[in-house]
């Protein structure tokens, strides 16, 4: 099953982990952007309509804002009522989303939030019991409209809660879509009940009364996604759900897969002293010293720069984090007009 969601992308699939299709429709598409950051490419996913500015993380004006989000190497994982300090800048405007995460038992929602908020989960699958909730922020830099060059930091609100509750207790899915701005349809590439089932559960819940302001988001997660051999949903499939239904469709990989690279080095883990010259290579070649962290526990491997740390970590979950920002913006700003 889909559960582990803390886990670091390698540097060498920066933003393979949670990617977009190819091909959306309406708009809604565009591949991944590169940027050099210390002798590494980093790779942020590209804005589905255009709001917003994908790779501006990358931009040194942005280095506030990405400190905001972290305790040293660690994410920060806010309460309901905290939010970033970003130093040295006048405070951003905050724009608050709540999304509702939908889908069968077992399809990966829980294990999706937990890697957008770079939370761990139980290693065994488990029914979510009742409702859960999770805060997930992310700056942005819009380009187009009247807030053309503004920054502002988006609030997610994550909502999660088990099928079975759901068919339970009717209050659980009236409290889910109350004043909600979007749902994400979540589905297990391993599974092919859970695609069969979007559906009739988009039918069921996108059409409720209780989203804000009639203005609903409506996105589709894979999850899954690097398990080809028990793949049991197509491409094709994929592209004809997202061109028939005009809903845009991410992939993810929450618990990680491919080569295992560490500073650019194939099976780093498996090879330390490789690990060991490769770290020492970067670190001649880095002028802030201070950004470097030392040892890594037993396994005696260094850890990358904390600037790159950084920017991996939030590029390993770009593509959706953007993509729902881009979608909830372009909608809020649809409403405003």
């Amino acid at each position: 099953s889909d559960r582990r969601c803390a886990s670091v992308g390698p540097l060498g699939r920066l933003c393979s982990s949670i990617e977009t299709m190819s091909n959306f429709v309406s708009g809604v598409g565009g591949g991944p952007l590169d940027a050099a950051e210390g002798g590494k490419s980093f790779r942020f996913s590209s804005a589905t309509s255009g709001v917003i500015e994908a790779d501006w993380l990358l931009e040194e004006p942005a280095r506030a804002y990405v400190d905001s989000l972290f305790d040293q190497r660690n994410r920060i994982h806010f309460g309901l009522l905290e939010q970033p300090t970003v130093k040295n800048v006048a405070q951003p405007e905050e724009f608050e989303f709540k999304v509702f995460f939908a889908g069968k038992s077992n399809a990966g929602k829980t294990s999706t939030i937990c890697k957008l908020a770079d939370m761990p989960v139980p290693p065994t699958h488990q029914e979510t019991i009742g409702m859960h909730t999770q805060t997930v922020h992310w700056p942005v830099k819009m380009k187009r409209g009247m807030r053309n060059g503004q920054t502002g930091m988006i609030k997610f609100r994550l909502w999660d809660t088990g099928e079975r509750v759901l068919t339970k207790y009717d209050h659980i899915l009236e409290a889910c879509l109350h004043q909600a701005h979007a749902i994400v349809f979540v589905f297990s590439f391993t599974d092919r009940a859970s695609f069969d089932m979007l559906l009739p559960l988009m039918t069921k819940l996108a059409g409720g009364s209780g989203a804000a302001s009639g203005y609903l988001v409506k996105a589709v997660v894979g999850t899954k996604f690097d398990q080809f051999m028990k793949s049991q949903v197509t491409e094709r499939e994929l592209e004809e759900f997202s061109a028939h239904w005009k809903v845009p469709v991410f992939r993810t990989s929450n618990i990680g897969s491919g080569a295992d690279l560490t500073l650019g080095v194939t099976s780093a883990a498996r090879n330390p002293a490789a690990a060991v010259s490769a770290a020492k290579s970067v670190a001649s070649n880095t002028p802030n010293v201070e950004n470097m962290v030392t040892s890594q526990g037993a396994a005696n491997i260094p850890e990358v720069p904390l600037r790159q740390h950084k920017l991996e970590k939030l590029s390993e979950v770009s593509s959706l984090l953007n993509g729902l920002a881009d979608l909830l913006l372009e909608a809020n700003l649809s409403k405003s007009r």
